[in-house]
């Protein structure tokens, strides 16, 4: 018998109402004065205090929620833009304190570099045991939204093309 145990589940699906969500965003993209985070990447709010997600996505964060963990009893705690100009990345970092974190690509064509999440089992990717990789990529699609667990250890990779990447990224805590 095998177990295959500690799996990681991540959800990746495209919203349904696409162009109202783009719409309200652009218009809370005009205000936004970006702000330097870590000189990798720009940042809506570098405080994480702040919620800018209109009500379209909103709606949206709530159904996708509702499928990847059959729960809607949860509260979003904070969201913001962050923005990856051609060289820029985001380093690896968690966002433990939240029970689950997102992201919505707002504004890319795909190749601005990609999310990455590391394996939370790290010290058994060296093990003979086992042959999961180190990472896992995951390429941002325009009007998809991603899900994960806020314990998982996630950056972006470098944006080599000569676009800009702007997205939305929100944690949530549920209810206890």
């Amino acid at each position: 018998m095998f177990l295959d145990l500690f799996p990681t589940k991540i959800y990746l699906e495209n919203v349904s109402n696409y162009d109202t969500i783009q719409s309200d965003l652009d218009e809370v993209e005009v205000g936004i004065d970006w702000e330097n985070l870590w000189d990798t990447h720009y940042i809506s709010d570098k405080t994480f205090t702040k919620t800018l997600v209109p009500d379209s996505l909103g709606y949206e964060i709530a159904n996708h929620v509702m499928r990847y963990t059959g729960r809607d009893d949860f509260r979003l705690t904070a969201s913001w833009m962050t923005r990856l100009e051609p060289g820029q990345y985001a380093v690896a970092h968690q966002h433990g304190h939240s029970d689950l974190s997102g992201v919505y690509y707002y504004k890319t064509n795909g190749d601005e570099g990609n999310l990455y999440f590391m394996n939370p089992a790290l010290a058994a990717t060296t093990s003979i045991w086992s042959q999961a990789p180190n990472y896992h990529d995951i390429q941002p699609i325009q009007g998809s939204v991603v899900l994960f667990p806020g314990y998982l250890t996630h950056g972006i990779k470098t944006n080599t093309s000569p676009n800009t990447r702007i997205s939305v990224s929100f944690n949530i805590v549920f209810q206890r």
